[in-house]
């Protein structure tokens, strides 16, 4: 962690404090669903709610700029845009032509 105490924060994560921990979930749901994952700052910080996990919300890859208000992530802190996307380990394993990739 950064040392930012999380229980009296008031304003959602940087992406500079973004941590393997964090995007564990959302890797583990990128794997799962083989879909990739867009991460968003959480709305949910603060001392009402507990564990890193917390911090960060993410859904389905919507492909989109992220300043419109319509594709926005329920859940995710008011204002804010996208910070990445997660890939599943397999979402290249085949190329155009629907070999199998090395």
């Amino acid at each position: 962690m950064t040392g930012r105490n999380w229980h009296t924060a008031r304003t959602p994560v940087r992406i500079g404090e973004v941590t393997d921990a964090m995007l564990a979930p959302a890797r583990r749901a990128a794997e799962e669903s083989w879909l990739p994952q867009t991460v968003w700052p959480s709305r949910y910080f603060g001392g009402g709610f507990v564990g890193v996990d917390c911090l960060l919300t993410h859904g389905c890859a919507m492909f989109c700029d992220g300043t419109d208000a319509r594709y926005t992530l329920p859940g995710a802190a008011e204002g804010s845009a996208p910070f990445l996307t997660v890939l599943p380990s397999r979402y290249f394993w085949r190329d155009a032509t629907g070999t199998a990739a090395v």
